[in-house]
């Protein structure tokens, strides 16, 4: 059984032991990609019995629209979890239209709220795809406490929290974006990469150190095909590395419902 099944097979058995869940997923105009992601939690909601209500918006959406239905689902006591799938069309501020979720419904972890956690050492809620990056490095038996770390991407959303769970947890950690001049002298003494940028093969063979794991979360569409930010050839030297697609992805999903289950089992 694989990281992603496990996780599935034991989310499974905790549901099984909670009252029965909604979530609601808001999503705004028709982006292929969007769209896609959209698609592979509502499938995981079916799989484990999760009600979930997808409300699709046009790409033209005011704040004002968002508030009101976000609002409505806020008060809704049938509803456990929110989240709304960024990106956001450019004429909404990201931030603004999370912060309208209620903190004890962010099932995405990204409420100004609930990511200034992450500021006071508390890794109880993560974003998903941090807390998928953080299940696969447990799987590896990658010991973080004391170990050099470099996350290569500075989002809000992906990059930062990641950097601050990762110190968290005993790391010393050093985040960049992709456009740092001393990127190859940073990766070279690492012992941990996460690369959240989205460049194809950003990471060659000659920029790791032996031995380091690498976290690949960056995704590209080459041609119809899914590649990572991490050359083929790095598994050659790298201790791991995660694959793409494959591997941070699927986690990904299954951590927005394992953080849903962690809010229902939560005291207010």
């Amino acid at each position: 059984m694989n990281l992603k099944d496990q996780h599935v097979h034991d989310l499974k058995h905790r549901l099984n032991d909670l009252p029965p869940l909604g979530i609601v997923c808001i999503v705004l105009g028709e982006d292929p990609a969007t769209l896609k992601y959209v698609q592979m939690k509502t499938k995981m909601a079916e799989e484990l019995g999760v009600q979930l209500t997808l409300l699709h918006l046009s790409g033209d959406s005011s704040i004002t629209d968002l508030k009101d239905n976000i609002e409505r689902f806020n008060s809704d006591p049938e509803i456990t979890g929110i989240w709304v799938q960024l990106p956001l069309p450019k004429h909404l501020d990201e931030q603004t239209v999370c912060n309208l979720i209620s903190a004890f419904k962010d099932v995405d972890c990204l409420t100004s709220e609930n990511l200034g956690q992450l500021l006071h050492g508390v890794n109880n809620l993560l974003p998903a795809t941090v807390r998928g990056v953080m299940s696969i490095l447990a799987e590896q038996k990658t010991e973080l406490n004391g170990m050099r770390a470099l996350v290569i991407g500075a989002s809000p959303w992906l990059g930062k929290p990641m950097a601050l769970a990762l110190s968290n947890m005993g790391s010393s950690v050093t985040l960049v974006s992709d456009t740092e001049k001393n990127l190859e002298d940073l990766t070279r003494i690492a012992d941990l990469i996460v690369s959240c940028v989205g460049k194809p093969n950003l990471i060659t063979k000659t920029m790791v150190k032996p031995g380091a794991v690498i976290i690949d979360v960056g995704i590209s569409v080459i041609d119809g095909k899914v590649i990572g930010d991490v050359a083929p050839d790095v598994s050659e030297i790298a201790k791991y590395v995660s694959p793409v697609p494959g591997g941070v992805g699927p986690m990904t999903v299954v951590s927005l419902f394992e953080n849903l289950a962690d809010i229902a089992q939560s005291p207010l």
